[in-house]
């Protein structure tokens, strides 16, 4: 999750994910404790009309390292049933290759710099299934 993270930037960010979904292009749920309902992060799909659509997760800090965004991963791609989907993680954010991995995704080695509008910097990218031939 971006810190500092405003209201602001929270309204503009529920405003594209809506405008993913509308368009066919992205879909993004929370992800809150089954027992209490607290909500403790959220996982998301976009690119869906690209041929390469990603998965980006954040999780809260409190509940970081206990499994739970491996769970909520791999339980998304599940969902989704598409034939490839990747993930783009900061260059220097390990938590979240390692969430990658063991979510069943493999490393390509390839690094990708400003990937898509709104996602700036350097990128490694995480794949599962066959990625479409060009």
């Amino acid at each position: 999750m971006p810190s500092p993270y405003s209201h602001a930037t929270y309204r503009a960010w529920l405003g594209e994910v809506r405008r993913q979904r509308d368009e066919g292009e992205g879909l993004h749920r929370l992800i809150e404790l089954e027992a209490t309902g607290e909500v403790v992060g959220a996982i998301g799909v976009q690119g869906l009309r690209t041929g390469r659509p990603d998965i980006g997760y954040w999780i809260a800090a409190p509940f970081r390292r206990r499994g739970l965004m491996t769970a909520a991963v791999r339980l998304w791609r599940e969902r989704l049933a598409l034939p490839y989907l990747e993930i783009l993680t900061h260059h220097g954010n390990l938590p979240s290759q390692r969430v990658a991995l063991a979510a069943g995704f493999i490393a390509t080695g390839e690094v990708r710099r400003d990937p898509r509008p709104g996602l700036y910097g350097e990128f490694l990218v995480f794949s599962a299934g066959e990625p479409p031939r060009r």
